[in-house]
């Protein structure tokens, strides 16, 4: 991202998280816990997000996707690892090889991800 745009979102986070306390606070005072649990959960994600550093908020969101996809179903937790891994190998052969390699890597990643 570059430094412009990096500017005018940091001023716009923090309203972000503002409002994003203000409704947890509402929430906990109108006993709605879940509601506030939720709004708790999605602020310190953020938080997180945005103190960590570039290559380690890639790591970060991978973590916590696997945890809340995970939470609902672990069997897939596995799966959605090992799709994860097939499809950035596809992707790296589809960079790496050439032009005329590189269909054949799309039609079979595609291929082994519908079946």
């Amino acid at each position: 991202m570059n430094k412009k745009l990096r500017r005018m979102m940091r001023p716009n986070m923090v309203l972000y998280f503002a409002v994003l306390v203000l409704f947890c606070i509402a929430s906990i005072l109108a006993e709605q816990y879940i509601l506030a649990a939720a709004e708790t959960g999605l602020t310190l994600v953020l938080l997180g997000y945005y103190l960590l550093g570039r290559r380690a908020q890639i790591y970060y969101l991978f973590a916590l996707n696997l945890v809340f996809y995970g939470w609902g179903e672990p069997v897939y937790v596995l799966l959605m690892v090992f799709s994860i891994a097939m499809n950035y190998a596809f992707a790296l052969a589809i960079v790496r090889w050439p032009k005329h390699k590189k269909l054949f890597y799309l039609q079979l990643g595609s291929q082994l991800h519908d079946k």
